[in-house]
C-alpha cells in the first residue's frame, strides 16, 4: 500500500507541469472580412511549447495559410521570467459564409474557437488601377443617436508613403474612431495592400445626413529616387436619420443592437442577517451606443433598509464592430431590521435597431429574507425542555409575589436616589465646560480605542455618538449609522456591528473607521459654521 502511494505521488509530480500548463491563446485581427482579404491569426504559448507539433489540418479545411512567422520574447510576472512564443499565420478564407477558426491542440493545451464572417466583395469600379479608394456606410438609414459605421479604404499595389486623409468633420454628429487595420486583398488576380479606417457616427438630429467627400493623398514611388504626389477624392454619401418612434415610451431613448442587464452582490443575498451591509452592483451592457447614453438605476429605500447610492459610472469600449457601452450603478444596502424584503424589479425600455421594435432589459423583483442576528456567545435556548417547564407552574405564585415586592422596593429606592441627586447636583456656572469640548475629549478617547479590541472600540464610539448627537440615552450603532448618514462610515460601522453578533465575521478596521469619521466630522463642522454665519441677523436693521 505504501509503495502504491509513493508511486502515485511520483506520478503526480511528473505530470504536474503538463496539468498546470497555461491555455494556448488564439487571437484573430478581425472577425469580419471579404473573400480575398488576408486575416492574421496569432497563437501565443508559454512553457516552451514546440509549435512543430501543432496540428493545423482542421484549420486548412476553410483557410489557406499564406505565411508563417515565429517570435520569441520574455515576460516578467511577479518577479519570475516566462518564455512566450508566438506563431503568426496569414490566412485567406476559401469561401464566403460563417467560418470558424477551430480549437487547436498543442502539447495538451487547447485554444478557443473563433467565429469569422466572410462576405463576397463588391466589384470595385477602379480595380485595375495601382491606387484607388472607397468609402461605405453599414446602412442607408439610421435612427437619431443610433450607431452608423463609416469605413474608408485605400488600395495600392505599389509602394505609397506619407498617407494622408482630410479629417472627418460632421456638425451635429458624435464621432468615435474605431481604429485602423492593414491587410491584403486579391482583386481579379491582383494583390493590393489595404489600409482601412472605421468610424462610429451618432447623428444627434433627424433628417438628411450628408457625409462630404474626403481627400486622400500620398507619395507614390515611381523610380528609386523619384516620388510623385497622388491625390484622390472619395464620393459623398447621404444617409436618412429617422426620428424617435412615436410608440416609444416616455423614457431615455436607447437605440441599440442589444442591451442586457445583470446584478452582482458582494455577499450572497441568502446569507444576509440583521446588521449586515452589502453592495449591489447593476451593470447594463449595450451594443451600438456609448456608455454615457445609458441611464443610472437607483434603488428605492424601503422600511428596514437603508440605501446609500453611489455615483453611477459609464464606460465605452470600441472594436472593429463598433461601440459597446457599459453603465454601472452601485448602492450600499444596510439592513436595520429583520424580516422579509421585496426589491423592486428593474425594467429598461430600448429600441432594437436590427428588428426595428421595442424591447425591454429586465431584472426580476428579488425577495430577501433577513434573519435576526445570532449572538456568538453561549446563550440559553428560548424554549427549555418540557420536563423542566412543568414544575415551574407549581411555584408560579410564590415567585410572582417575590418579584412584586422586589419591584416595589427598587422603585422606592430609585425615587429616593433621584431626589437626593436632584438636591445635591452642582449648579451650572458660566465658566462650565461646554458640550463641544466634551465631544472633542470623547473623540480623542475614540482615537485611542481605534487600535484596541472591537468591544472597546464599540463602547468608545457609542459614548462619542451620545454626546455628538445630544442623545440623553445610549443609542445603538444602527441609530448612530442613520444619524451620520455617510456610506463609507456606514460600511465600517456595519462591520463593527457584525463582529458583535458573529464570531467569524470580518473585523472592523479601527484606523479606517477613524479616518472616515474624521473626514465626516470636518465636513459636518464646516456645514454647521456656514449655517450659523448665514443665520446671523444683520448689523443694522
Amino acid at each position: 500500500m505504501k509503495r502504491f502511494g509513493s508511486a502515485l505521488a511520483l506520478l503526480i509530480v511528473c505530470l504536474w507541469p503538463s496539468l498546470a500548463r497555461a491555455e494556448l491563446l488564439a487571437e484573430l485581427d478581425r472577425t469580419h472580412a471579404k473573400l480575398g482579404d488576408s486575416l492574421t491569426l496569432t497563437l501565443r504559448a508559454t512553457d516552451k511549447e514546440n509549435f512543430r507539433s501543432l496540428d493545423l489540418s482542421q484549420l486548412q479545411r476553410d483557410f489557406v495559410i499564406g505565411s508563417r512567422q515565429r517570435n520569441t520574447s520574455f515576460s516578467y510576472i511577479n518577479g519570475k521570467s516566462e518564455l512566450v512564443t508566438e506563431l503568426v499565420l496569414t490566412l485567406f478564407a476559401r469561401r464566403a459564409g460563417t467560418l470558424q477558426i477551430p480549437p487547436l491542440h498543442l502539447d495538451g493545451s487547447i485554444s478557443k474557437a473563433i467565429t469569422v464572417q466572410i462576405k463576397l466583395p463588391e466589384i470595385a469600379g477602379q480595380s485595375g488601377e495601382d491606387i484607388f479608394i472607397e468609402v461605405d456606410v453599414d446602412k442607408d438609414s439610421v435612427y437619431v443617436q443610433a450607431q452608423l459605421i463609416f469605413t474608408f479604404r485605400v488600395f495600392r499595389s505599389v509602394q505609397v508613403d506619407d498617407l494622408r486623409l482630410t479629417p472627418l468633420d460632421l456638425p451635429g454628429v458624435v464621432i468615435e474612431e474605431l481604429g485602423n487595420q492593414n491587410f491584403q486583398r486579391s482583386i481579379n488576380g491582383k494583390t493590393y495592400l489595404v489600409t482601412e479606417l472605421k468610424y462610429a457616427l451618432f447623428p444627434q438630429k433627424s433628417g438628411a445626413l450628408q457625409i462630404p467627400a474626403l481627400t486622400f493623398s500620398g507619395l507614390q514611388r515611381s523610380t528609386r529616387l523619384r516620388r510623385n504626389r497622388v491625390s484622390l477624392r472619395t464620393e459623398a454619401l447621404a444617409v436618412q436619420v429617422k426620428p424617435i418612434p412615436a410608440s416609444y415610451p416616455d423614457a431615455a431613448w436607447l437605440p441599440a443592437q442589444n442591451i442586457s442587464i445583470e446584478d452582482n452582490w458582494s455577499v450572497p443575498p441568502e446569507q444576509l442577517k440583521l446588521g449586515d451591509s452589502v453592495t449591489r452592483t447593476i451593470t447594463m451592457t449595450a451594443l451600438g451606443i456609448s456608455g454615457n447614453q445609458l441611464p443610472s438605476i437607483d434603488l428605492t429605500p424601503i422600511d428596514g433598509l437603508k440605501v446609500y447610492q453611489d455615483q453611477a459610472r459609464s464606460e465605452s469600449l470600441t472594436d472593429e464592430s463598433g461601440v459597446k457601452g457599459l453603465g454601472i450603478s452601485s448602492a450600499a444596502l444596510l439592513f436595520i431590521s429583520a424580516g422579509e424584503f421585496q426589491l423592486q424589479a428593474v425594467r429598461i425600455p430600448w429600441w432594437d435597431t436590427g428588428s426595428d421594435q421595442l424591447r425591454y432589459a429586465e431584472l426580476p423583483a428579488q425577495h430577501l429574507s433577513i434573519a435576526p442576528a445570532v449572538l456568538s456567545g453561549n446563550a440559553a435556548a428560548p424554549n427549555e425542555d418540557r420536563a423542566t417547564a412543568e414544575p415551574a407552574t407549581t411555584t408560579a405564585k410564590p415567585i410572582a409575589l417575590v418579584w412584586f415586592w422586589t419591584t416595589v422596593l427598587c422603585a422606592f429606592g430609585w425615587a429616593v436616589t433621584a431626589i437626593l441627586y436632584w438636591r445635591g447636583r452642582p449648579q451650572p456656572t458660566p465658566t462650565g465646560t461646554p458640550r463641544s469640548s466634551n465631544e472633542k475629549q470623547l473623540f480623542t478617547q475614540l482615537q485611542a480605542a481605534a487600535g484596541t479590541d472591537q468591544r472597546s472600540l464599540r463602547a468608545a464610539l457609542l459614548d462619542w455618538g451620545q454626546v455628538r448627537f445630544d442623545k440623553p440615552h445610549k443609542q445603538s450603532l444602527v441609530d448612530l449609522c442613520s444619524a451620520i448618514d455617510d456610506p463609507p462610515v456606514a460600511e465600517q460601522i456595519a462591520l463593527l456591528e457584525q463582529s458583535r453578533f458573529a464570531a467569524n465575521a470580518a473585523a472592523c478596521d479601527g484606523i479606517k473607521l477613524l479616518a472616515e469619521l474624521k473626514r465626516w466630522r470636518q465636513q459636518a463642522d464646516k456645514r454647521d459654521r456656514t449655517a450659523n454665519r448665514q443665520a446671523l441677523p444683520p448689523l443694522y436693521g
